[in-house]
């Protein structure tokens, strides 16, 4: 056969074999689509204790060449019971490949995933159910119908793209969310020893619990390979790639599942740098475009020990040191520096008994410019009776936050704080109002302060306010304050405020206020007032929440009210929050030479999506009644 036979030979092979792929890459989604599509359901049907759907499925052979891709779209995640009215997951696009062999013969081995956009909520309710417990338990052959399962995972590859996650723990008073996390991991997952190497990045984490911050939007990275022995269930990791806001973190150690009660931990960190500026970019704000230009001095280090057993009785051992000496801090521009930062923090577990633990911020101290402020607290005993130990003293020039902070364009804030308050004794007792056994005292009060932004230009002024610290409580008083013209006055007392930050408390009290005319025009047209926007489909908004960890009366008297010409005179009544329910209780007021009385309650308690609302009002001149009218809505 001569050359040019030959080549075109090949050609004419290379032109065939093309032509197979094309006709098999169209023919193989058209006959597969629907018996794929009824496994998915049948497979999540089956596997899953939750109300699952998605939109529909397609297939293609060449996004994942030379294996089948399958991308359910819309898919969507729900609770059941409890959790029927929260979405677990929802994700525009799930990514599956498949192995094209196993496939045509009706076995469905997934070798990579990808969640595309997916919103995630774990929640974790305050009988300690949680909603992504939803796996049914089994075997190899289905327990339903008896036939075997079709699906397999021998996942090569994982990833996650552009998610958002949030985590709330009713149980634990924990609130957590991860914005546009991008996460992968890859490895030879059916070995029984193989290292899964994994990227992790967002651009803002945050941790709330017991109403403290200790993450504000913190931009993370992590780069992380980990040794997996699958056969012995243990994770170890020896890295320097994590890396959060500006600080850069080592770690190193193994974590391992004994069985299913037990998992062994032993872990330690540190912070490889000694600059305290690193150690800054944590702080809530401070880390943006400007960061570069804040000029720090000082040193500052981080490290821990997590060694022991977790289980349902005991928790590991622990030790973590976080100290800051000498620190200073200077932004670009700005003619003051804060002087003298010094913090010394420790929490520690010396036998893996939870109720031993001890978290201390042995010293605060810092100076904005002559005006020295020192604060401490140590927090111990947290299962059997939580014990508090924490005070604050200082001086705080708010008009000469422009010399030290870049605050935001158009915001001015004026005023002085003083406050020389302490605390000592177990949240229990005071919860229990056993007052003997607590220690508070001092005071906080608040002279001239002035505030107004470039969105609120009008000033808000707090003339005087006086926080005075007890066993029994925090008393309101002197309170005068002025906006959009009004003059407002109050006095009252707060409850429980330790245990509500710090534990699971309600926070109780009665506040009474007082206010001269209110211009409602002035301030609808404050609260409402945008730039103009183009018109675009909004989304969602879910209605206010009423709170459920507040027991708070609020009694008012108003003398005026103007609101589109209709002045209203007199206004007094009740307004009581608490138990997820904003009860409105015997509101009178003149107007239209007549007397209107109001009440009823908005509720969010049996449903955040549509609240329940219920109100009464009725409009009389003498005894006639002039229009009497009930609003209900479910």
């Amino acid at each position: 056969m001569s050359i040019k036979k030959t080549v075109r030979f090949v050609c004419i092979f290379i032109g065939l074999l093309f032509v197979l792929f094309l006709g098999a890459a169209i023919v193989i989604p058209i006959f597969y689509k629907d018996k794929i599509l009824a496994e998915v359901k049948t497979a999540l049907n089956e596997n899953l204790e939750a109300k699952t759907d998605f939109k529909d499925i397609s297939l293609s052979l060449f996004r994942h060449f030379p294996h089948l891709s399958v991308r359910v779209h819309e898919l969507s995640i729900t609770g059941k019971e409890t959790f029927s009215r929260d979405t677990l997951i929802s994700a525009p696009e799930t990514d599956l490949s498949l192995d094209i062999k196993k496939a045509i013969k009706g076995d469905y081995d997934i070798l990579n995933i990808t969640l595309v956009k997916p919103r995630i909520h774990a929640i974790v309710h305050k009988n300690g159910a949680a909603n992504w417990n939803i796996v049914k338990p089994g075997d190899e052959k289905n327990t339903a119908s008896g036939k075997p399962k079709h699906f397999s995972i021998s996942l090569r590859k994982y990833a996650i793209e552009h998610a958002f996650i949030e985590y709330k723990d009713e149980q634990k008073n924990m609130h957590a969310t991860v914005e546009d996390l991008g996460h992968s991991g890859s490895g030879e997952f059916k070995n029984d020893l193989f290292t899964l190497k994994t990227q992790t990045s967002c651009s803002a984490l945050s941790v709330v619990s017991g109403k403290i911050p200790y993450l504000s939007k913190v931009k993370t990275n992590i780069s992380f390979d980990i040794e997996v022995d699958a056969k012995n269930n243990k994770y170890s990791f020896d890295t320097k790639g994590i890396k959060l806001n500006g600080l850069n973190v080592t770690a190193k150690g193994f974590v391992q599942m004994r069985d299913t009660a037990n998992t062994d931990i032993d872990i330690t960190f540190n912070m490889p740098s000694d600059d305290f500026k690193d150690l800054f970019s944590l702080m809530p704000g401070v880390y943006n475009d400007n960061f570069k230009d804040i000029k720090a001095t000082g040193k500052a280090s981080m490290s821990g020990t997590i060694k022991g057993v977790m289980n349902k009785q005991r928790i590991p051992t622990f030790n973590i040191v976080l100290a800051i000496q000498d620190g200073s801090l200077q932004y670009s521009g700005l003619p003051q520096k804060i002087n003298n930062v010094q913090v010394k923090l420790t929490a520690s577990n010396p036998d893996g008994v939870p109720d031993h633990t001890i978290v201390n911020l042995e010293k605060g101290h810092l100076e904005i410019g002559p005006e020295p402020f020192d604060f401490n607290i140590m927090l111990k005993t947290p299962v059997s009776n939580k014990w508090v130990e924490a005070s604050a003293k200082g001086r705080i020039d708010l008009a000469q936050l422009n010399s030290f902070v870049k605050l935001a364009e158009g915001t001015k804030l004026t005023g002085i704080i003083n406050a020389n308050v302490a605390v000592k004794g177990a949240i229990a007792d005071a919860e229990k109002r056993q007052f003997d056994s607590l220690d508070a005292a001092g005071t906080i009060t608040i002279d001239n302060l002035n505030y107004c932004s470039k969105e609120y230009p009008e000033i808000a002024q707090l003339n005087s306010m006086a926080l005075t610290f007890s066993p029994q409580n925090i008393t309101v008083s002197n309170l005068k304050a002025k906006y959009l013209n009004t003059q407002f006055a109050g006095e009252g007392s707060i409850n429980n405020l330790l245990s509500y930050y710090l534990h699971k408390g309600i926070l109780s009290g009665s506040i009474h206020l007082t206010a001269d005319k209110i211009d409602g025009n002035k301030w609808k047209e404050t609260f409402t007032k945008q730039k103009a926007k183009p018109v675009t489909a909004l989304p969602a908004v879910e209605p206010f929440a009423a709170p459920s960890d507040m027991n708070i009366s609020f009694n008012a008297e108003i003398d005026e009210i103007e609101y589109d010409h209709v002045k209203i005179k007199n206004v007094q009544g009740l307004m009581v929050l608490g138990d997820e329910i904003i009860n409105v209780q015997n509101v009178q007021a003149h107007a239209l030479e007549g007397e209107v009385k109001i009440n009823g309650h908005y509720s969010t308690r049996l449903s955040k999506l549509v609240p329940e609302m219920d109100f009464e009002y009725i409009v009389a001149m003498g005894r006639v009644v002039l229009m009497r009218r009930h609003i209900v809505h479910m």
